[in-house]
């Protein structure tokens, strides 16, 4: 079985964080060793799909940089086991925005890698 809970949460237009639950230890087919997030353009074959290789003690969750701004991309993870690559999850489709802006008590702020004080408010 594959791992549960895919989750994105797009961090800037070139950079996610993917978040993913365990895989059920009565499906595991062995213990696990690692993950494996694999991703890519909405569409792209499998050998243009770029892969992850996260450890075991990750939390659960990998950053991916370097993605190109509004782009429709796809997601999937699988766990490793000495076995070899367990199943994939679904993809998981999302976009990269041309530019990200975060929300704070109401009010918007252009997100550039950094919060200045100074934009609250404005």
């Amino acid at each position: 079985a594959p791992p549960s809970s895919v989750r994105v949460s797009v961090n800037s237009s070139a950079s996610i964080t993917v978040q993913w639950g365990p895989v059920e230890c009565r499906h595991q087919n062995g213990e696990i060793t690692g993950y494996w997030v694999r991703y890519g353009v909405a569409g792209s074959s499998e050998e243009d799909r770029s892969v992850l290789m996260v450890s075991r003690d990750s939390g659960g969750m990998a950053t991916i940089f370097g993605l190109s701004k509004e782009t429709v991309c796809t997601v999937q993870v699988a766990g490793v086991t000495s076995s070899g690559t367990g199943v994939n999850t679904d993809p998981l489709t999302f976009e990269t925005p041309d530019n990200v802006y975060l929300s704070l008590n109401g009010g918007v702020i252009p997100n550039h890698g950094y919060l200045d004080i100074s934009d609250i408010g404005s």
